[in-house]
């Protein structure tokens, strides 16, 4: 398995990634700590800017992904609104997604994008539509998508692996794989290492924060149980870490690296 973290170009209301005004110098100290690439969690496809690009390749970091989130954070674009303008200008936004990630040879997450509007009739049909809709638009150019659940209190559409894994199966949408949240996982499943043992062969990313959203090690996840699964069942795709900045983005990235190797250490030696 390789270990990435969320790191953003910009400063954003959603907390749970890194930034910092030197962007070079995050990137050499991510590489430094032993991570072998990032998520770019991006507002708009011009947000990758050269910039951005030259810190991460300098790095030897590579791209992992590419989380859209911030569409909906900061524009309000949601793919499962109530409003047909909204959602379509959503997909607009997503869409432009696909040609970087074809370049970038990662994946697309659709999670926080979802929204937390779909409470009217019909809405959650109009919303699956338009997920399709992106979904085809990515297979014809060979890129994946990653859907993520998210916990009842962020979204109304996917909350559980389950149900993702679920929707994926019967839509038959085979460029689409589960991406599986410790954090989420924590408020929504009754075991997390076993949700990620049922449902491993539909789980293509893992992102991993502690009960507190900040680095493993700091709240009650049993990360030396996921491993443990993880390592037995030689899932080799990325554990992206995704956690609140703090203290500060260096020292949470590099407590959460130490942590995730050292149990992955120990589920080797076992």
């Amino acid at each position: 398995m390789q270990f990435g973290i969320s790191i953003s170009p910009l400063r954003t209301g959603f907390g749970p990634v890194l930034h910092d005004t030197d962007m070079g110098g995050l990137c050499e100290g991510l590489a430094a700590a032993g991570y072998d690439g990032v998520e770019v969690s991006l507002v708009t496809p011009e947000a990758f800017a050269p910039a951005l690009a030259k810190a991460i390749a300098a790095a030897k970091l590579k791209v992992f992904s590419i989380a859209t989130g911030q569409s909906y954070i900061r524009d309000k674009l949601c793919i499962y609104s109530n409003d047909d303008r909204i959602r379509d200008a959503a997909l607009a936004r997503l869409s432009g997604f696909i040609p970087l990630a074809r370049k970038l040879s990662c994946p697309i997450i659709i999670g926080g994008v979802c929204g937390n509007e779909a409470r009217e009739v019909g809405m959650k049909e109009k919303g699956d539509e338009t997920f399709r809709t992106l979904a085809a638009a990515a297979a014809e150019q060979d890129v994946r998508l990653l859907l993520e659940p998210i916990n009842r209190y962020e979204t109304r559409v996917f909350n559980t692996v389950d149900g993702a894994a679920q929707f994926v199966a019967a839509e038959k949408l085979p460029n689409v794989k589960v991406l599986a949240d410790t954090f989420h996982m924590n408020i929504e499943e009754v075991d997390i290492t076993e949700t990620v043992r049922t449902h491993l062969d539909q789980i293509g990313y893992i992102h991993v924060a502690d009960s507190n959203r900040r680095f493993p090690g700091a709240g009650h996840v049993d990360f030396a149980a996921l491993l443990r699964c993880l390592q037995k069942h030689d899932y080799s795709g990325v554990v992206g870490v995704e956690i609140l900045p703090l203290p500060t983005p260096l020292e949470a990235a590099e407590q959460s690296i130490r942590t995730l190797r050292r149990c992955l250490a120990a589920a080797r030696a076992a």
